[in-house]
């Protein structure tokens, strides 16, 4: 696997800090889309003590433009991409009718926006490396929960588009995978929003 490029958005903390970690011990590159520096520095540092390199963009993966440059920098500092993990996520707790359109709209942009603007801007490099995406979904991409309607309706959304995505893509001999973790351990929670968008903090369980 070396000099092989895995690009993780969401990568700093939780799944993607994990999933770096694994892909570094395997040889590979990394590359980190996230919005902590500082989480992203106890990251870079562990890696780099595995013998493989990591680089870092703060951005918004919510927006197009920031993805492109994500996707720019990755290409400019390694010259490939032989992996994207689309992990970066958030969640939202509330009753649908109480819910603020704008906070359910600004998930929907992170969560499924976010996917959308990375595999679209790294299909040309991913072709030409026959490499692989993985999406990091949820049971709620398959199961519903009370009072989460705007992560189980993105977490759908991802499914779908990702399963559909897998038979064009399969003509390129791009792999496609959508992993559906039940609960584990990180701080999702703790960043997932509450009805009026401020984040919930300490977990409720």
């Amino acid at each position: 696997m070396d000099n092989k490029v895995v690009v993780i958005t969401g990568g700093s903390s939780g799944a993607g800090e994990a999933l770096a970690y694994k892909f570094s011990l395997e040889g590979f590159n990394v590359v980190i889309g996230g919005t902590n520096l500082e989480r992203w520095k106890k990251v870079q540092s562990k890696i780099q003590s595995y013998g493989s390199k990591c680089e870092h963009i703060v951005h918004d993966i919510s927006s197009e433009k920031d993805v492109i440059k994500m996707v720019d920098k990755t290409i400019k500092s390694f010259g490939r991409i032989d992996v994207l993990i689309c992990n970066a996520g958030i969640s939202y707790r509330s009753i649908f009718e109480n819910a603020n359109l704008d906070v359910f709209e600004k998930l929907f942009k992170i969560n499924f926006f976010g996917s959308i603007y990375s595999v679209k801007h790294s299909i040309p490099y991913l072709t030409r490396t026959k490499g692989s995406i993985i999406a990091i979904s949820s049971l709620n991409g398959f199961i519903a929960t009370p009072t989460r309607s705007a992560y189980v309706s993105s977490k759908h959304a991802m499914q779908g588009f990702f399963d559909s995505i897998r038979l064009e893509l399969m003509k390129k001999n791009i792999h496609v995978m959508v992993a559906s973790p039940g609960y584990f351990e990180s701080n999702f929670r703790k960043n997932t929003l509450k009805s009026d968008g401020n984040k919930e903090g300490s977990t409720s369980r």
